[in-house]
């Protein structure tokens, strides 16, 4: 079951590419340059602000249904990039995008110490950043690559994909 899960945080890991991504693509859609830092405040605020509901979210439901959420927030911004039409519009990605952090971050640990027995939950935590870090360092990588060889909206389309491979993954993990 961890093993699954690990397979599913390899594949969304891999999607996750660095938000300055956001940023140009923003940049180059037609925001200001001076406005590109509030577009990074924005999804660090949201982040911020919903972390502890989705938590809270976590505890009453299950760690397993906050990382599905959160997993389909990647999507919808990935999606949304792709088809953005207007800067209204990235703006509204970028809170999406705030509420994915905000689901993600503080539950996927959580989630890594409900799926296997209490006296190796530190090398489970281990195992999982260690899986998670190095599946992020070829991601933005791979979507420089993308974005340099087929235009800006490349690597949103390889992230839709390989999250929902990470989604399909996610659903197999049994819940403990």
């Amino acid at each position: 079951n961890f093993k699954i899960f690990l397979l599913s945080t390899a594949l969304f890991s891999l999607s996750f590419f660095s938000y300055s991504f956001l940023l140009v693509f923003a940049r180059d859609f037609g925001f200001e340059p001076a406005l590109i830092p509030v577009l990074y405040l924005t999804f660090t605020l949201f982040a911020s602000l919903f972390s502890l509901p989705f938590g809270k979210l976590a505890d009453k439901t299950s760690r397993k249904f906050v990382l599905i959420i959160s997993i389909i927030f990647f999507q919808l911004v990935c999606l949304g990039f792709i088809l953005a039409d207007s800067l209204p519009f990235i703006y509204f990605l970028f809170i999406i995008y705030g509420l994915h952090l905000g689901a993600r971050v503080p539950v996927q640990k959580a989630f890594v110490s409900e799926l296997v027995p209490a006296r190796y939950r530190a090398s489970a935590l281990g195992i999982f950043q260690l899986v998670a870090g190095l599946c992020l360092l070829p991601s933005s990588l791979i979507a420089g690559i993308l974005w340099t060889i087929y235009g800006r909206t490349a690597p949103f389309i390889f992230s839709l994909i390989l999250s929902s491979l990470s989604l399909i993954t996610l659903l197999l993990v049994k819940e403990r």
